[in-house]
């Protein structure tokens, strides 16, 4: 009996063990191995306008919880073979350093784009990891400071991580968090406005109103419309500089008095403000009434992230933009140029709700705060 006895014990001893939270074990130590380059891949000389193809992080989760790196068309010069590339974690914060330890001496006159790949980790699943990536030139003496590029984004690490990183667009400067005043005001559209020449004329029983040369109302008075401008689509065609990327869509309805609404849209964006109304008496047009911006050929393409447009909203209204009641999208709005309004691409962030309105529009090219419209009822603050 004392032999089983004795085993119950030591059994029941080794299940204690076993059971016992050990807090003292550390913190795994992220590191970094497993660095390769492919060598210069193209190269342009110094001062090129096109000395980049583009760089960009493609970012894999491998096994043991690591994370690939590789960083494509890493710029450097055309001279550099020997790479130092480190990593310092502190937390959920991950610096990388990559360096081209070329010496200065050596040093051609002509830049090079390389793919730099390596490993760094283990990394938590389901932790979200703020990542710095610096490239540049190590220091060859202490007095020496390096040309540095720095992208900074933020992964949440799982199992199945498979994501590009285009610095443009997926990284965002710390100062476009900080905006706390637009660039522009209500009062600096008013300037350009009152800057505006405006003509009214009377063509027969017409009174037609130009700004800057573009009709933005005609009223036929008590006349029917000509039969030209029965229709919008004809008024359209007359009277609007319109190009193969802009399309007036229909919108809506009232039927006292009876109106019908189109709005302006470039290569499938809305154009801010650019609306047309269309009053109708017996079936005919009696009055039109809109404002056309024209929109010059504009890039449609954003260089800030949807993601981080929004970042940059909510840390200047401190709230949400996701919500009942709020939207948030990519649009076209002119703004103040000298003496014109000239168009943007901008993210607009709407917050319409029992007669509150809060509107707040960012540079999709910039990140800029570009302006901030709010309005209770009839009172207007900007």
């Amino acid at each position: 009996m004392k032999k089983y006895r004795l085993l119950w014990i030591v059994c029941g001893l080794l299940v204690l063990a076993g059971c016992t939270d050990n807090t003292d074990n550390p913190a795994r130590k992220i590191e970094l191995k497993n660095f390769s380059n492919t060598g210069c891949k193209s190269y342009t000389r110094a001062g090129s306008t096109n000395d980049t193809d583009g760089s960009y992080f493609e970012l894999t989760a491998i096994g043991d919880n690591m994370l690939y790196v590789k960083h494509v068309n890493a710029m450097f010069n055309c001279a550099s073979d020997k790479f130092e590339v480190n990593v310092d974690a502190d937390g959920n914060s991950i610096i990388i350093t990559e360096y081209d330890k070329l010496n200065p001496e050596y040093a051609m006159a002509c830049m090079c784009a390389f793919d730099l790949g390596y490993e760094i980790g283990p990394l938590d699943d389901g932790k979200t990891y703020t990542i710095k990536v610096v490239t540049g030139s190590a220091p060859q003496d202490p007095d020496m400071i390096p040309a540095n590029e720095e992208v900074i984004f933020e992964i949440v690490y799982t199992s199945d991580l498979s994501k590009t990183i285009v610095p443009s667009q997926d990284t965002i400067d710390p100062a476009l968090l900080e905006q706390t005043t637009p660039e522009f005001t209500y009062s600096d559209f008013d300037v350009i406005e009152n800057q505006y020449e405006v003509t009214t004329s009377v063509n027969g029983t017409w009174t037609i109103k130009k700004v800057n040369g573009m009709i933005t109302s005609i009223d036929y008075g008590q006349q029917p419309s000509p039969a030209a401008h029965q229709s919008p689509e004809a008024f359209f065609d007359e009277y609007l500089p319109l190009t193969n990327d802009d399309e007036m869509v229909r919108d809506t309805e009232w039927n006292n008095p009876p109106v019908i609404s189109y709005r302006h849209f470039y290569k499938g964006l809305h154009v801010e403000k650019s609306n047309w109304g269309f009053y109708y008496n017996d079936n005919r047009i009696y009055r039109v009434v809109g404002f056309f911006y024209p929109t010059n050929h504009l890039d449609v393409i954003p260089a800030i992230s949807e993601e981080n447009a929004k970042k940059i909203v909510e840390n200047y209204i401190k709230e949400s933009v996701e919500g009942k009641d709020k939207c948030f999208y990519l649009a076209i709005m002119s703004f103040p140029a000298v003496t014109t309004l000239l168009p943007r691409l901008v993210y607009v962030y709407k917050h319409d709700l029992w007669g509150e309105h809060n509107y707040v529009y960012v540079d999709a090219k910039t990140g800029r705060l570009l302006y901030h419209l709010q309005y209770h009822g009839d009172k207007l603050y900007y």
